[in-house]
């Protein structure tokens, strides 16, 4: 009983079917070209037109630190 479970187990493997390739071109090429398709849907768009507008931080405090007055720079997009 002991030697039963791996004999199983090895024959088990055999008797997966064997993977053959297509006959001719036609599968491959329609895969290749879905995954084009698909690589080309999750492109990121074209970045749109933006403006930077600075946006000026006085001296302040913050959970008792005193923070230097600095510029942010904002970028908000134009829309036409």
């Amino acid at each position: 009983m002991r030697y039963l479970l791996p004999s199983v187990l090895i024959l088990a493997g055999c008797a997966s079917p064997a993977v053959h390739p297509p006959e001719n071109g036609v599968a491959a090429a329609g895969a290749r070209a879905r995954y084009r398709a698909i690589q080309e849907a999750q492109q990121p768009s074209p970045p749109a037109e933006f403006e930077v507008l600075p946006l000026v931080r006085v001296e302040r405090t913050e959970d008792g630190v005193i923070r230097a007055p600095s510029i942010d720079h904002v970028r908000v997009p134009l829309y036409p």
